[in-house]
């Protein structure tokens, strides 16, 4: 049975905090519904013309949810998009967000029946007119929290967070089975049969799994998978994770370090790949080329890496050798992905926004073509 579309109509530069009203959404509906929001790099699957994804998604939605924040008020292909979905009978329902009210409107959406999003109850407004388009009876238990959750983001975390998402589809952690030392840091092992540990990590920080296979585990925003080689006596850990939850997943990273292996590394890497859409140049001395005008030096822990701030990254393109598996199963070829190494006690944060900035501004990477 074909699941039931809502579209979300809305600005890129709403898409923080549409990725998480989405993602609080999923989850209270179950996946019963397909939310379909463009710029989270899951609607419009990798390879899929744009624009045909949108217009796909627009004549399979019945319910078309407008977004009206201060950065889509006055934005013509609000106005179009609305329009459109309304000439097909799609049911538009205009949503203030982010302090601006659906009563500054213009003609024709002003006409439409909407409601702003400015507590709990608003939230739980969109639950309401599911259960009543779909029949179906979802409860609607958003909380204070939740919505405080959704407004706190600052000015500055939702641009960050915007900036990560144009770019970036996932992220993922490797926790291998040896880590390769040097004169002032050992070598470390994992330790024999994770899985269990890895288990305990994750209750121990408040975090719901449930098993899709023997080695797979789902929490919201993560997948972590565990795998083990009896042959060769050896095992990895995985974890991967919607960039939306980048900070928590670092947090569980840290606690996963400190019970996998017998004493922390000084640093740690994730590997963040980038959205199919996106251009990336990766040939390496044209990379360095390129970041040379702006100062970025190459790092002198391995020719591959440069140093920006408190970290170090590289632009990798990935290939799988003859026989090879991705370890997360996906319908397209691996794409390339930006490499963070960052300390592992550190006050300072993991800014990836700020990496992406700079590959942008250096003409390394373009989402011109998104």
């Amino acid at each position: 049975m074909t699941k039931p579309t809502v579209f979300i109509s809305h600005s890129s530069k709403d898409a923080a905090y549409l990725e998480l009203l989405k993602q609080k959404l999923g989850a209270r509906t179950a996946g019963v519904v397909n939310l379909f929001l463009s710029s989270d790099g899951q609607s419009i699957p990798f390879g899929t013309n744009w624009i045909h994804g949108i217009e796909s998604a627009l004549q399979a939605a019945t319910i078309m949810f407008t977004a009206v924040s201060p950065a889509s008020i006055g934005s013509a292909w609000l106005y179009f998009e609305s329009g459109y979905a309304y000439s097909r009978g799609v049911r538009v329902i205009p949503i203030g967000i982010n302090g601006a009210p659906i009563e500054s409107l213009r003609p024709p959406l002003s006409l439409l029946q909407g409601f702003n999003i400015g507590s709990h109850d608003g939230l739980n407004n969109l639950i309401a007119v599911i259960n009543q388009q779909y029949q179906l009876s979802f409860a609607e238990d958003f909380t204070e929290t939740d919505y405080r959750e959704l407004s706190s983001l600052t000015g500055m975390q939702r641009a960050a967070l915007g900036s990560t998402l144009r770019f970036v589809d996932r992220i993922e952690f490797e926790f291998p089975d040896r880590i390769s030392g040097s004169e002032n840091d050992p070598a470390l092992q994992l330790i024999e049969s994770p899985g269990e540990t890895v288990k305990e990590v994750l209750k121990s920080a408040n975090i719901i799994v449930s098993p899709i296979d023997s080695e797979t585990l789902h929490a919201s925003g993560m997948l972590v998978k565990v795998t083990d080689n009896a042959k060769q006596g050896t095992s990895r850990v995985f974890l991967k994770v919607d960039p939306i939850v980048l900070d928590r997943a670092l947090s569980v990273c840290s606690a996963l370090v400190a019970a996998l292996y017998a004493r922390r590394p000084r640093h740690f890497w994730f590997r963040a790949f980038l959205r199919r859409e996106v251009r990336a140049l990766t040939t390496d001395y044209k990379v360095s080329s390129r970041l040379a005008a702006f100062g970025i030096r190459i790092s002198e822990m391995h020719g591959s890496l440069f140093d920006y701030e408190n970290l170090r990254f590289a632009v990798d393109e990935h290939h799988l050798a003859p026989g090879d598996q991705p370890i997360f199963p996906t319908k397209i070829s691996l794409p390339v992905s930006i490499r963070v190494v960052f300390p592992l006690d550190c006050d300072q944060p993991v800014r990836l926004d700020r990496v992406l900035e700079l590959l942008e501004r250096a003409g390394i990477i373009d989402d011109a073509a998104i």
